[in-house]
């Protein structure tokens, strides 16, 4: 069995191809990515192929804020379908493609049409939720421009069509894509995990006040501004937050709401300097309205620091309540503002939760608990009797 694999990033399809190669069924990986960033994660170079011309600029524009730019949201696009187009002649051979969602829909195509089966990986809700829940809330917040747009909802929802199976993080995730239509038995939900030897304990926390740590896209699908309200109305001198990730067209908007409150910016960081971030925070804060799962939660966990995440988000199917972390209804300041109440009142809940979510990361298995789950779901939907 040779599976291939298509990919603009890395995400978690590397985790699976290094499993896959582990077996000796990894046929080719396709990546946006250029080869001196993958040197790393210990493919042999036989089975790496990189196309990194739209998805390079895409990413160096996201970093200069310009993301909300035509220029930008046509990159996107092409870096997703040009890359899909490039792939299909290193399909040739694979019994089974796995495509991240938005780039796999011809390579699909083409490996079924010999008689192989075609997996989409979504890493978020089917794609007509996602739009349902964020359109809801731009107009709530009075933001223009369509949240996503008209042609990926359209190619993505070709893509679940003709997929044999769709690869998600969480049940969370998989019921999105149950409550619109698509079988149960199609949807295959695959847990993420966490790199253990990098995400660890470290730094220590900082003392003078409650510090907050929100990862991930400054967006409102993150739930940006249900964390500036909730603390606005706990106190603002009680908290200082700090924010890692890359913004987005609706930043600026969401940042209005944090006059007022100490917000220091961390722009992107590394996945070092996240862990250190991680490791100083008392608590980290998810509070997204639509997440598929939200790798960040198991990455604080194993450094010790408990998550506050919204049900909203798959990895909240992670978090044990009161042990490792707690969970609030998605959108609800006053619930979030309550759970920030908790470590405020409680100096010592942040090192109790924290030393839990360490053992609880452990269990999971970073990557290859998801990695081997991954290869037998392969197996199964290939129809695979050969060697383990």
């Amino acid at each position: 069995m040779k599976v291939g694999i298509v990919t603009t990033s890395k995400y978690h399809l590397f985790a699976l191809a290094r499993a896959l190669q582990d077996e000796g069924h990894l046929g080719r990986i396709v990546s946006g990515y250029p080869k001196y960033k993958l040197e790393s994660e210990g493919i042999d170079p036989e089975h790496l192929i990189t196309w990194p011309y739209w998805t390079v600029p895409y990413f160096a524009m996201l970093r200069l804020n310009l993301g909300a730019t035509r220029a930008a949201k046509q990159m996107e696009w092409n870096s997703n379908v040009l890359i899909d187009e490039f792939a299909v002649e290193h399909m040739e051979g694979m019994d089974v493609v796995v495509a991240a969602g938005g780039s796999g829909l011809q390579c699909g195509l083409s490996v079924q049409a010999r008689g192989g089966k075609y997996i989409c990986d979504r890493g978020a809700a089917h794609i007509a939720a996602q739009f349902e829940i964020l359109s809801r809330e731009f107009e709530k917040l009075g933001l223009e421009g369509p949240c996503i747009e008209q042609r990926r909802i359209d190619r993505e929802l070709e893509e679940y069509e003709a997929a044999d199976a769709i690869f998600v993080p969480s049940s969370i995730t998989k019921q999105t894509f149950v409550s619109q239509g698509v079988s149960a038995d199609k949807v295959h939900v695959l847990n993420l995990g966490a790199d253990l030897a990098l995400f660890k304990p470290g730094a220590e926390r900082a003392t003078d006040k409650l510090e907050v740590l929100f990862a991930g896209q400054l967006s409102v699908q993150k739930g940006l501004h249900i964390l500036f309200d909730a603390v606005k109305s706990l106190g603002a001198d009680k908290v200082r937050i700090r924010l890692a990730g890359l913004q987005v067209a609706e930043t600026p908007t969401l940042m209005e709401r944090a006059n007022g409150l100490e917000v220091e910016m961390l722009g992107s960081l590394s996945p070092t300097d996240l862990s250190a971030a991680m490791a100083r925070a008392h608590v980290l804060v998810l509070p997204s309205l639509q997440d598929g799962y939200g790798m960040v939660v198991p990455q604080a966990m194993a450094c010790g620091t408990p998550a506050i995440v919204s049900d909203a988000a798959g990895a909240s199917e992670f978090v044990e309540p009161e042990a490792t972390g707690l969970v609030f209804p998605s959108g609800d300041t006053e619930a979030l503002k309550a759970c920030l109440e908790r470590f405020l009142a409680d100096p010592t809940l942040s090192e109790q939760m924290g030393q839990k979510g360490i053992e609880a990361v452990k269990r999971l298995g970073g990557w290859s608990s998801y990695a081997s789950q991954s290869v037998q779901a392969i197996r199964d939907i290939v129809g695979y009797d050969g060697p383990e």
